[in-house]
C-alpha cells in the first residue's frame, strides 16, 4: 500500500473498484445491471445511503478483509482518495448498522465481534484523516446525514458500555466503541453526533471497575467537550452532577490516587467543595465550566489550575 501513496488520484480508481466490485451480490444484480466502472458501484451504494447493500450476502472473512483494507486506504492514501469519502461513509454506516443488528444467521459468526470494532476503527480513521485543517474535504454536511442511524445503531451498545469495559479481553484497553466517541468529542465537525443520552453512558464509565486506559479516555472525552463552548459545554452541564459523583467514587475507592490512573488522568478536586457544588440546583454553565478546569488541573493551564485554587473557594 505504501507505493500508492504517490499515485494521482485517477490512479486509485482500480483498486477502489476492485473493493467496491464485492457488494455487487446477488440482490444488487436482481435490481441493475452488473457493475463496470468505479462510478456505477459508487451510484450503488451512494443512491440509497448504503442501505441497498445487503452484507448478509457477502462472507464475513470476506467483510473483514474489506474494512482493514479500507483503513489502510483512508489513513494511508488520505487526500488521494479524498473524493470518494462520501461513499465509504454510507458503507461504514451500513456496517454499523449491520454489526450492531447482532446478525448471526449465517455460518462464521465469530467474525461478527471482529466487524464491529473495525468498523468502530473505520470511523476512527476516517474521522482524524479528513477532519483536519490539511484536507479540503467538508464531512459537515455527511455527518448531518448519517447522524440519526448512526445514532439508533449505536444506543444498545453505548448502554452496555461499562459492561463491556468490565469484560474487555485485553485488560489494558479501552473498548473501541469509547476509542471512538473520544475522536468524535475532539472537533466542533463530529461532535454534533453526540447526545446526552450518549454522554451519560460515557460518564457512566468513571467506575472504580474500569481499568486505566478506559478512564483515560473518559477523561479526555470531558476535557474535549470542555474545549467546545456550545455543544461540548451543553452536554456537560447536563450530566455535571453524574460526572461529580462518578469522580467522588473514583476518589473513595483510592483509583485515582493509589498510582492505578496514570499521571495524565490524575484529578484534583477540592472535595469539601463538591458535596455543596452537587446539592447547588441553580449552577450556572460559568460555574460548571471552572469546576471542571480545575478538575483537569494536571492536564491543562487555565486560570483555575492548582496555584490558583484559592480562587474556587
Amino acid at each position: 500500500m505504501s507505493f500508492m501513496t504517490n499515485f494521482e488520484p485517477h490512479q486509485c480508481d482500480e483498486l477502489l473498484f476492485l473493493m467496491l466490485r464485492q457488494f455487487e451480490t446477488r440482490s444488487a444484480k436482481a435490481t441493475q445491471p452488473g457493475f463496470t466502472t468505479l462510478q456505477q458501484a459508487k451510484n450503488f451504494i451512494d443512491s440509497g445511503n448504503g442501505q441497498n447493500v445487503n452484507l448478509s450476502e457477502i462472507a464475513q472473512s470476506r467483510l473483514v478483509g474489506f474494512l482493514n483494507l479500507l483503513r489502510d486506504v483512508m489513513g494511508k492514501m488520505g487526500h488521494q482518495v479524498v473524493s470518494h469519502v462520501g461513499t465509504f461513509l454510507n458503507l461504514l454506516l451500513k456496517f454499523l448498522e449491520y454489526s450492531e443488528s447482532g446478525h448471526s444467521g449465517q455460518p462464521g459468526g465469530g467474525d461478527m465481534k471482529a466487524i464491529r470494532s473495525l468498523t468502530y476503527k473505520s470511523f476512527i480513521t476516517c474521522f482524524e484523516t479528513y477532519n483536519t485543517p490539511t484536507q479540503t474535504h467538508d464531512l459537515t454536511s455527511q455527518i448531518s446525514l448519517i447522524k440519526p442511524r448512526f445514532n439508533a445503531a449505536l444506543s444498545n451498545s453505548l448502554s452496555s458500555l461499562l459492561l463491556a469495559i468490565e469484560n474487555q479481553e485485553i485488560s489494558n484497553e479501552a473498548p473501541s466503541l469509547l476509542q471512538l466517541m473520544v475522536t468524535i468529542s475532539k472537533s466542533p465537525t463530529t461532535i454534533i453526533l453526540l447526545t446526552p443520552s450518549q454522554t451519560k453512558s460515557i460518564f457512566d464509565c468513571l467506575s472504580p471497575s474500569a481499568n486505566a486506559k478506559s478512564l483515560d479516555c473518559v477523561l479526555s472525552f470531558v476535557e474535549n467537550l470542555l474545549d467546545d463552548d456550545d455543544s461540548g459545554l451543553a452536554l456537560i452541564s447536563l450530566e455535571i452532577k453524574l460526572f461529580v459523583e462518578q469522580c467522588v467514587k473514583l476518589i473513595e475507592a483510592g483509583v485515582a490516587s493509589d498510582g492505578n490512573v496514570s499521571n495524565k488522568v490524575r484529578m484534583e478536586w477540592n472535595w469539601n467543595g463538591a458535596p455543596h457544588f452537587i446539592s447547588t440546583s441553580a449552577s450556572t454553565s460559568t460555574s460548571t465550566t471552572n469546576v471542571l478546569k480545575f478538575c483537569f488541573a494536571p492536564r491543562r493551564c487555565c486560570e483555575f489550575c492548582s496555584p490558583c485554587a484559592t480562587k474556587l473557594s
